[in-house]
């Protein structure tokens, strides 16, 4: 089963947004089935077979997540991320921004 210090190694090798799929395939290695990072402060939890789950720590401070979601706004940020134009933690301020929660 899979273990935090795996998918930290996997995490390291993230750039920007542009290496989000390789990302992806690096947790699927270890047995990550799906997991879901919550945009109030980082922390994520990854599950894999069997019910088996583990939680990370937060990554920064907790940020004020807007009540209304702005869908169009959220498209916005997203393709600019995609495309490399933002880091991580502006990527996680637009979110946050727009209303998603993880």
């Amino acid at each position: 089963m899979f273990n935090l210090k795996e998918i930290k190694e996997a995490h390291l090798k993230v750039k920007s947004g542009v290496d989000f799929t390789n990302y992806i395939q690096e947790l699927i290695k270890p047995g990550v089935k799906k997991y879901s990072t919550f945009v109030i402060d980082g922390h994520t939890l990854f599950f894999g077979d069997d019910d088996y789950q583990i939680k990370s720590r937060p990554n920064y401070a907790k940020l004020n997540v807007a009540n209304i979601s702005d869908k169009n706004r959220f498209k916005h940020y997203l393709k600019n991320h995609r495309r490399g134009q933002t880091d991580y933690p502006a990527f996680c301020n637009d979110s946050a921004k727009t209303g998603v929660e993880k």
